[in-house]
């Protein structure tokens, strides 16, 4: 019963959601860890205050989410951010 509220999109993530959606509520930043950064980095703006990052794994692949954690972490970035037990470890970030 979602499915008008929700939008999935497949592809290049930098070509598919360079401009849309204008309003975002909820990613779920679950893919290659060299790109997660990158991807919320594109989306923050458009992020509604409350609007929720959910990026799974941000344990595992040998620490290839250092970078991602440090800047979702750091308040001057717009997200309260933490560490959420599941798997390798799932970072749960509201934007401000």
């Amino acid at each position: 019963g979602h499915a008008a509220l929700i939008e999935v999109r497949e592809g290049d993530a930098n070509e598919r959601l360079a401009s849309d959606p204008p309003d975002i509520d909820f990613v779920l930043n679950d893919g290659f860890p060299m790109r997660a950064l990158d991807i919320v980095k594109l989306l923050a703006p458009r992020i509604r205050p409350g609007g929720i990052v959910l990026t799974d794994d941000v344990g595992g692949f040998r620490g290839n989410y250092k970078d991602y954690l440090a800047y979702m972490r750091d308040r001057a970035n717009g997200f309260d951010s933490m560490l959420i037990p599941l798997k390798t470890g799932t970072e749960y970030s509201v934007r401000r």
